[in-house]
């Protein structure tokens, strides 16, 4: 992301573009600086974890609404890609114990990861139900699928699924190992199912 950065602002500043060339600099400059961001907080925790030092701020958390405001800030992206986003819940009360910003991360993790590898025109679908002792929270895609050989590898740390040549893929493999170590810490799981590319 830094390249696209360095690069595009290095053009606008040095010669003449159109308009309409400016607009998409800047919009590959705001894209590239989210995920520059991302990747840094990613190292970052991955750091706290694998030093003992990932605080958690423990306390009685709705999920239901810890999941939906994530769902609303993913709503945009889905939309600029063209995919559909759904939500479904058997309850707007469920009170679990945890740390309100680190269960968010655990969502918003899980939903881009299926944004990010789900094909303009596809469907992205997340469930929440509960019942007295557990939520279960279920992010369905359409999108490439997983093979049979990186599937048992995809919660590893820097491990990274079947590599394609767009930017859009980019990542140190750091996201869903931290969902799986968050998952862990709130006494919790995560699994991962697909039929195949």
């Amino acid at each position: 992301p830094l390249n696209a950065i360095l690069g595009w602002t290095k053009i606008l500043l040095t010669k003449e573009v159109d308009d309409k060339t400016r607009r998409s600099a800047l919009e590959t400059i705001e894209r590239s600086a989210l995920s520059q961001a991302k990747l840094i907080s990613d190292l970052v925790d991955s750091s706290r974890i694998a030093s003992g030092k990932l605080r958690l701020e423990m306390g009685p958390v709705n999920l239901y609404d810890a999941v939906r405001t994530i769902f609303n800030a993913q709503k945009p992206t889905a939309e600029a890609k063209n995919i559909s986003l759904d939500f479904a819940s058997d309850t707007y009360r469920a009170t679990v114990f945890g740390d309100l910003v680190r269960l968010q991360q655990i969502v918003a993790n899980l939903l881009s990861n299926a944004l990010k590898f789900t094909q303009p025109g596809g469907t992205v679908q997340m469930e929440m139900n509960s019942d007295n002792k557990t939520v279960r929270i279920s992010v369905r895609d359409n999108g490439q699928g997983i093979s049979e050989e990186t599937l048992p590898r995809i919660f590893r740390q820097f491990a990274q699924g079947e590599q394609t040549n767009s930017s859009d893929h980019n990542g140190l493999g750091l996201g869903l190992s931290i969902v799986k170590i968050l998952a862990e810490k709130h006494k919790g799981s995560v699994t991962a199912h697909s039929d195949g590319p």
